[in-house]
């Protein structure tokens, strides 16, 4: 996405009327580099832990173990008993992305 101040400066003339650019499209010399710093930055904090940025995608980890009571059972979080703990845990890590990109949005 480009901010809102830099799509006056795509803009161009077309025949059913003036256009402009609100995202960068592939083909631009250095947008995916221009994209992969800008994750790197947005998701400095957890690149490690959670999440790992590769152009233009950002894959979450999984939670290092799935918490087996037995082999076929999985502890579970006390408010639902229906969830499992390592459920539970990638949602959040989920969420927490999420929640970074929806931020990141309202800012420009």
């Amino acid at each position: 996405m480009l901010v809102p101040q830099s799509q006056d400066l795509t803009m161009f003339q077309f025949p059913l009327g003036t256009l402009q650019l609100t995202s960068i499209p592939m083909g631009y010399t250095n947008s995916m580099q221009i994209q992969h710093r800008d994750l790197i930055f947005l998701f400095q904090n957890k690149i490690s832990d959670i999440a790992v940025s590769f152009v233009n995608d950002i894959l979450v980890k999984g939670p290092p173990t799935h918490y087996e009571n037995r082999p076929d059972s999985f502890e579970t979080i006390p408010e639902n008993l229906g969830i499992c703990w390592f459920v539970w845990e990638h949602l959040q890590n989920i969420n927490y992305i999420l929640q970074c990109i929806r931020h990141t949005r309202d800012i420009f």
